[in-house]
C-alpha cells in the first residue's frame, strides 16, 4: 500500500469513527420532550405536566405493549365519530380495541384532536378540573382513573 493510499484509508477510518459517534449521540425525544414539544404549539401548552401525568399512567411509565408497539401514549381506543390520526387499531387480550399510531407524537395529536373534539376548557385553575373533566367524558373505564391521575399530578407538577 501506497502512503497516498495509507493516508485515503487513514481519512477513510477516521470518518467511519466519526459517522458512528454522532449517530450514537443523535438521542430519541422522551416521552416527556414529544409531549411538552407538541402541545406547545397547541392551546393546552398550560396542561403540559398533567397531560404527561396522564400519559405516563396510561403506559406504565411509557413502559408498556401499547405504548412501545402501536405508539399510543394515551390508551386511546379506535374513535367511531371524531377524526383520528390512527393509522391501525390493535385487539388487546382483554377485548379493547386501541388505536396505533405511526409515532408517539401523533399519539400526541391525536389526544389534541380528542381534547378539541370534547371541547375541553383552556382555564381550569386547578388539576381537579381536568381530572373531573376527563371522567365527565369517560376517558377510562376504572373507576379510581381521576384519582390516579390527580395523584400523580399532586406528587409531580
Amino acid at each position: 500500500m501506497s502512503f497516498n493510499g495509507l493516508s485515503e484509508y487513514l481519512w477513510f477510518s477516521i470518518g467511519l469513527v466519526i459517522a458512528f459517534l454522532g449517530f450514537r449521540t443523535l438521542r430519541k425525544s422522551s416521552p416527556k420532550q414529544t409531549i411538552t414539544k407538541t402541545l406547545a404549539k397547541t392551546k393546552y401548552k398550560a396542561y403540559t405536566c398533567w397531560i404527561i401525568q396522564q400519559s405516563a399512567l396510561e403506559t406504565g411509565y411509557w413502559s408498556s405493549k401499547i405504548f412501545n408497539d402501536f405508539n399510543n401514549g394515551f390508551g386511546m381506543g379506535v374513535p367511531r365519530i371524531r377524526e383520528s390520526l390512527r393509522i391501525d387499531k390493535y385487539l388487546a387480550s382483554n377485548g379493547e380495541v386501541f388505536s396505533v399510531y405511526k409515532n408517539f407524537e401523533d399519539s400526541v395529536k391525536d389526544y389534541v384532536i380528542w381534547a378539541e373534539y370534547f371541547n375541553m376548557p383552556t382555564n381550569f385553575n386547578n388539576p381537579q378540573q381536568f381530572v373531573d373533566f376527563l371522567e365527565s367524558k369517560g376517558y377510562a373505564e376504572d373507576p379510581n382513573y381521576a384519582s390516579k391521575v390527580l395523584s400523580l399530578i399532586k406528587k409531580n407538577c
